[in-house]
């Protein structure tokens, strides 16, 4: 058994609360490879990006899946698109190429009301075109971190979709 599944079953078995119906854990996030705005990838400036991604991840996960399913995520890696520049007169800029783009992994585990698995596995989700995305790029005026919270929104709809899809093909 890794390491991922011995904390999920830890936090079933333990009823660690949930904000929500998704909890998320930042596994190791000191050695992710780029989780914050600074240049340095300091913890402060990691601590504030992932604070920043665990809200919108909750609440894109209360509004997409149903109130009787609850996702639980184990965070491996995180690393935001591009790469951070300083630039005289300035605190820093961030620049989005193809080359950098933005990933993350994590194993995940949805349960039902009862505690039952609907579905468990582990993803390595990766923007492969983050400097053409333009989804992203409207979304980059409004939020931070867009290319990221962009794979979990496709994430999130894709099991939602797959869930109630086998929910219909069962019923029928």
């Amino acid at each position: 058994m890794n390491k991922i599944t011995i904390w999920m079953a830890a936090m079933v078995a333990c009823g660690i609360a949930n904000a929500g119906n998704l909890t998320v854990e930042w596994v190791e996030p000191k050695k992710f490879r780029d989780a914050s705005q600074d240049a340095y990838n300091s913890e402060s400036g990691r601590a504030r990006v992932l604070k920043s991604l665990e809200k919108y991840f909750v609440s894109e996960a209360a509004r997409i899946f149903p109130e009787t399913v609850f996702v639980e995520m184990a965070v491996t890696e995180v690393d935001l698109a591009g790469m951070i520049y300083p630039v005289p007169d300035m605190d820093k800029i961030r620049v989005i190429k193809q080359i950098h783009p933005a990933r993350i992994h994590f194993s995940y585990r949805i349960l039902d009301a009862s505690g039952a698995v609907i579905s468990e596995g582990e993803e390595k989700l990766r923007d492969s075109t983050p400097d053409s995305n333009m989804r992203a790029r409207m979304l980059a005026s409004y939020e931070e971190h867009p290319y990221i919270k962009g794979l979990m929104l496709d994430w999130m709809r894709d099991k939602a979709r797959s869930m109630a899809n086998a929910s219909t093909d069962a019923d029928g």
